[in-house]
């Protein structure tokens, strides 16, 4: 998989714009797969990654105390993103 993208920067404005309407366009299929995957074993790859998503959730539940994720503008996710 040599298209596989690594999260080392923030996301502007514009990048977070088009990811959204991708995920509006292509959600329901995502949804659809990731529940056929989940009936699989996972490999060590995809517990590696779910690991590191995790860690960074929780870095961010430190950083934001008791604000919601949701409830952030978009340059304070990118403010997020960045620590």
């Amino acid at each position: 998989m040599d298209n596989i993208e690594t999260q080392d920067e923030a996301m502007s404005k514009a990048a977070r714009i088009k990811k959204s309407r991708v995920m509006k366009m292509k959600g329901k299929m995502i949804a659809k797969k990731r529940e056929i995957a989940m009936k699989k074993k996972a490999s060590p790859e995809k517990i590696k990654k779910r690991a590191m998503k995790k860690a960074r959730d929780v870095l961010a539940k430190k950083i934001l105390k008791d604000r919601s994720k949701a409830d952030l503008s978009i340059s304070g996710k990118e403010g997020l993103e960045k620590n």
